[in-house]
């Protein structure tokens, strides 16, 4: 894996940690890994890869077990900060509605937001903010 990037390593990983809790693979599961964990590291630090480098692909590997247990981190961009309740509140009313087990709220503060809020799921942004609604509006009204 010469030219490959930390989500190639996190895929690699997270199909042999899957592995490792298959029931035939016998006793030791969690032994097996630890052990893949540290080859892990020892794989990538051997291999002259930065910190960041590393940093990205730990980070692109807790997403990719959190996927795979049925968990979904969704950005919410809001004007100020989400308090504990309405952070819980929001992310077991999107679990429920989109059908993920459990739902992790990161909230990012953007002055820019006027009112409401944007929902990054994935690959896919829902802006509910008055900036987003206008420019929808502006652009209906321009056709």
């Amino acid at each position: 894996m010469k030219n490959a990037k930390p989500h190639d390593y996190a895929r690699s990983f997270c199909s042999l940690y899957q592995k490792a809790d298959d029931p035939s693979t016998g006793s030791g599961q969690e032994r097996t890994k630890s052990a893949l964990i540290k080859n892990t590291a020892r794989t990538l630090a051997k291999q002259g890869k930065g910190k960041t480098f590393i940093d990205r692909t730990l980070h692109e590997i807790e997403l990719l077990l959190e996927k795979s247990a049925g968990i979904e981190r969704i950005k919410v961009d809001t004007q100020t900060a989400l308090t504990a309740t309405k952070k819980e509140a929001l992310a077991h009313t999107l679990a429920k509605k989109l059908g993920f087990k459990k739902v992790i709220i990161d909230n990012f503060l953007d002055e820019r937001n006027i009112a409401g809020m944007k929902l990054t799921i994935g690959d896919i942004v829902y802006d509910y903010t008055v900036k987003g609604r206008l420019e929808k509006l502006t652009s209906r009204l321009t056709r």
